[in-house]
Parts: C-alpha cells; structure tokens; sequence
C-alpha cells in the first residue's frame, strides 16, 4: 500500500515539474525580448524567434496567415509558420551555416503607444489572425548593436533597428512585421 501511494506521489510530483519547468513563449521584460529575438535573427533561429514572437492565442492565425494571407503576396506561400520565418527574415536562400555575431546590444525606448494604437493593433490582429489579444502595453524599441557578417566583410559594423513590443499577461513578446504585416 505505502509503495503505491509513493509510485502516486512521484507520478504527481512530475506532473507538476513538467507544468512548471514547460518552456514558456515570451519574455520576462521589452528589452529581453528585443535582445533574444535579436541574437536569435543572428543565428538563423526561426524556432527561438517565434517563441519570442509568437504567443499561443496568435499562432493558429499566424499559420493560416502564411499560407492564405497577404504573406503570399509578398514572399509566395509557407508550409508553416517557422519556414515564413526563414523566408522572410533570411531569404529564400539562406544558409543556416552562416551566423551573424551581434555585440553590444543597447535596447531604448523609442516611442509608448498609446491605447488608441494599440486598439488599432489588436483590431489588425483580431481581423487578420482570428484572435483577440489583451494588451495593455505596447512601445516601439530601437536596438543598436554591432553585427558582424564574415560572408560578406571581416569588420564590426554599427546598425539599429526598430521592433513593436507588446504585454499579454506578464510576458512580451516581439511582433513580427516581417512575416505577419
């Protein structure tokens, strides 16, 4: 009796390990997310990039959107979500050999929308992705950062780029332009 009472215990006590150690989608903070969205662009990493990009409520849309929407006007059809990712962000040829490395990567503050764009964003994601997401915050961020290409040149170049940030609950997530506007 103690023996499976123990075996029941143990089984519970995974179950909830898993529940609490399952990867989550999302960031803690803004600037996490710009920052792993980033370095994961640098590493040809569609997988990390939607799960900085992509919460659950959105990606049943996102799907249908990259094989329906206006994403194949742009860049022709995907099979799924993670090829509209490479499509977009690296080219239809890309190699996911080559690795860009990023340095010094500095998020700001570029603009906090306010709630009336951020309506305007949830009613675009509501019509085109068949969902309706709670967000209460949303900022444009600029990233600066230093990248180096080895395919290309051998020297550190400085650039900057400009990624919406939005909170759905406690997480933040990127939203992707590239392959969802």
């Amino acid at each position: 009796k103690i023996g499976i009472i123990a075996t029941v215990c143990v089984a519970i006590l995974a179950i909830v390990l898993v529940l609490i150690l399952k990867p989550k989608t999302g960031a803690k903070s803004k600037e996490e997310a710009a920052k792993e969205f980033i370095k994961a662009w640098a590493n040809y990493d569609a997988e990390t990039m939607i799960k900085y990009s992509m919460p659950k409520q959105l990606k049943a849309g996102a799907e249908k959107f990259v094989k329906t929407g206006d994403f194949t006007y742009w860049y022709g059809s995907a099979s799924n979500l993670e090829e509209a990712y490479q499509i977009a962000y690296f080219g239809r040829r890309y190699n996911s050999s080559n690795k860009v490395q990023v340095r010094n990567l500095e998020v700001s503050i570029d603009e906090k929308l306010t709630p009336e764009e951020i309506k305007e964003f949830t009613d675009y994601v509501s019509r085109n992705f068949n969902t309706n997401l709670d967000v209460k915050e949303m900022y444009e961020l600029r990233v600066d950062l230093e990248y180096l290409d080895t395919s290309y040149y051998n020297d550190w170049d400085d650039d900057y780029t400009y990624l919406y940030v939005y909170k759905l609950k406690n997480r933040w997530y990127v939203f992707p332009e590239e392959v969802l506007d």
